[in-house]
């Protein structure tokens, strides 16, 4: 009888450098749990080597959620050889936060499982990230094809991180506005700063303009962009009034010393 002697699997666990250690809140972060089967050759496979379920360590509050994992949820780890599962999650909120797990599996000849030692991240950081808050004023609100309509978006960086490159948008209908004056330049707002942009606008024609800014940056952490809600303002440009006037006396003839009264009425055309 020919029999097969094998060295029986032994699990080892560990999760791979190249994640993140300081995130913001809305990032997605990867982690690869790489499996080894340590059995010298001849070893045995282990057989449905899979993650346990992973343990969150939480500090102040941080936190993250499961988007997907382990995958593959389960495979077969050969002698010798070694295999990756792959998680992803999303910071959801501030502190900080260690993942720990271990592997385990069924040794392919005595059936027995194996189960490796536990594996631990280093300290991973969540902060919230950056937010803006903003509003919108125009002035005058009420003028004439002479005059010019100006626009102030007050910018403020409400999280807790620096966003980078924040740059205003201004939208106008009727497009009948010329903006005589330069873009707004980007700027950095760390943790809550705040800024003003402002554009100048010559109106061609008279009516009614709405006027609607928002601005954007990406979060100094994550890259992600943070946008501030829309803020809308109008603006009403009419033709110039053009007075009339007229004086009267009463009465029209009159002795000296007498009392007369001078009317004067205005009006417009």
């Amino acid at each position: 009888v020919l029999i097969d002697f094998k060295n029986p699997a032994a699990l080892s666990a560990a999760f791979l450098p190249g994640y993140p250690t300081l995130v913001s809140t809305g990032q997605v972060i990867t982690l690869t749990l790489r499996v080894n089967n340590t059995a010298p050759n001849p070893g045995a496979d282990s057989l449905g080597t899979r993650p346990a379920a992973v343990v969150k360590v939480s500090g102040g509050g941080g936190d993250f959620v499961l988007d997907s994992g382990p995958i593959p949820s389960s495979q077969t780890v050969p002698g010798f050889s070694q295999r990756d599962f792959v998680f992803t999650y999303t910071a959801t909120s501030a502190g900080t936060v260690v993942f720990s797990t271990y592997a385990l599996g069924t040794d392919a000849n005595t059936l027995e499982q194996r189960i490796s030692t536990w594996t631990t991240t280093s300290l991973i950081t969540v902060q919230q990230a950056g937010a803006l808050a903003a509003s919108l004023t125009l002035t005058p609100t009420l003028l004439t094809p002479a005059g010019q309509i100006n626009a102030y978006l007050t910018v403020t960086n409400t999280g807790g991180t620096t966003l980078n490159s924040v740059v205003p948008t201004i939208n106008f209908s009727p497009g009948t506005l010329t903006q005589f004056t330069a873009a707004p330049a980007p700027v950095t707002l760390s943790p809550g700063s705040s800024t003003t942009f402002i554009w100048s606008f010559s109106p061609s024609a008279t009516g009614t303009y709405s006027l609607t800014a928002y601005a954007a940056g990406p979060d100094a952490i994550s890259g992600l962009t943070q946008t501030s809600a829309s803020y809308s303002g109008q603006a009403i440009v009419r033709s110039p009034d053009v007075l009339t006037s007229s004086i009267s006396l009463s009465p029209a003839n009159a002795s000296t010393s007498q009392l007369v009264t001078l009317i004067m009425k205005i009006g417009r055309a």
